[in-house]
């Protein structure tokens, strides 16, 4: 055969020969498997500079980590940041009352609060103490602002700026030409008197 192996029956003696010889030979071999697998394959870069792949999957695997990081920030922003605090500080009242006993009595401190704080409909102190509560709110002290048919000021919910398309103007206008036209049309009739 052409790897120097004889072909048909062969005696063990002949064997061993033959696997001694192909021994031999792989190790003599200058760039065996065994070799092979163990060198590295030299990467290089467009510029022709040598890049270690171990350094760069510690890169990649670093960049991964900032960009869920990133990712999860970002999640916790688009949730909105007052809405987690308010659902965090919303379970801590829950697990609050839950480690409480299930029947409740007059004597509850947490029970009469919640009731003392409730607005009712009906109660006739409740303008007075919602005057407070109204001061809060940031009042505008600007220049006069554009006339509306609501005539609401600016401040707490509106800017003062007009963002419309002119119907307010427009409607404002025609609802004056018309209290002076009749006023002017009242002075011409009662001219002759």
């Amino acid at each position: 055969m052409a790897d120097g192996t004889k072909a048909g029956l062969l005696t063990s003696k002949e064997i061993k020969e033959i696997n001694a010889l192909k021994r031999a030979r792989e190790k003599n071999s200058t760039f065996s498997e065994r070799e092979s697998q163990t060198t590295k394959a030299v990467i290089r870069d467009k510029t022709g500079k040598r890049i270690d792949p171990e350094l760069i999957r510690e890169q990649k695997k670093i960049e991964e980590e900032k960009e869920k990081e990133r990712m999860v920030k970002y999640q916790q922003w688009s949730a909105g940041t007052t809405q987690l605090k308010l659902r965090q500080e919303k379970l801590k009242e829950e697990e609050h009352e839950a480690k409480k006993a299930f029947t409740r009595y007059r004597s509850d401190e947490d029970l009469d609060k919640y009731y003392r704080n409730r607005a009712r409909a009906d109660d006739p102190m409740a303008r007075f103490l919602n005057k407070k509560k109204d001061q809060d709110k940031p009042v505008y002290k600007g220049p006069l602002p554009p006339t509306n048919r609501y005539g609401i000021l600016p401040g707490y919910r509106w800017d003062g700026v007009d963002r419309s398309n002119g119907f307010e103007k427009k409607l404002m206008e025609a609802q004056a030409n018309r209290l002076s036209r009749a006023a002017e049309v009242y002075t011409w009739s009662t001219e002759d008197m």
